[in-house]
């Protein structure tokens, strides 16, 4: 089982988890630094993003007459959109007109918002090399204590 299908399955059976974190030995983890933290004792230190596809997306009101438009007038305004205004309009779509070049041009266009989110960001993003803490308490790390003791 991939650490995706593992993400997917537990989301399933936890709806309200938005996030998840996977290390390279499939291990899940709720906190970013816990898997960070995980990464480093592994040969292969890259931390995944696992998003409740779910639990990300709101539903959004379609406004009347919108989806009466062109397909061409529709798409050349698809970048003003939110995520989740277009994948509303793409379930009304589905439902009711059912234009297939509309439809494919809805899902490219959340594509787009899904792969603003892959790559290096988690790296990129978060500094880890310093942090100590103890995820049992949340408390500073015993070693951190005796730093900060003064003699």
């Amino acid at each position: 089982m991939t650490s995706q299908e593992k993400a997917q399955n537990y989301f399933e059976n936890n709806p309200s988890i938005e996030e998840l974190f996977s290390t390279s030995d499939k291990t899940l983890f709720l906190r970013k630094i816990d898997a960070f933290n995980h990464a480093k004792t592994l040969d292969d230190q890259n931390v995944e993003e696992h998003e409740n596809s779910k639990q990300s997306i709101k539903q959004v009101i379609v406004p009347k007459g919108l989806l009466d438009l062109s397909v061409a007038e529709i798409v050349k305004g698809l970048d003003d959109y939110t995520k989740d205004e277009i994948y509303s309009y793409l379930e009304t779509e589905k439902k009711d007109k059912k234009r297939v070049s509309l439809i494919k041009a809805f899902e490219a266009q959340l594509a787009k918002f899904d792969n603003q989110k892959v790559g290096n960001s988690l790296v990129e993003d978060d500094s880890t090399d310093d942090v100590k803490d103890d995820s049992s308490t949340g408390e500073p790390s015993q070693e951190e204590n005796n730093d900060n003791k003064t003699e």
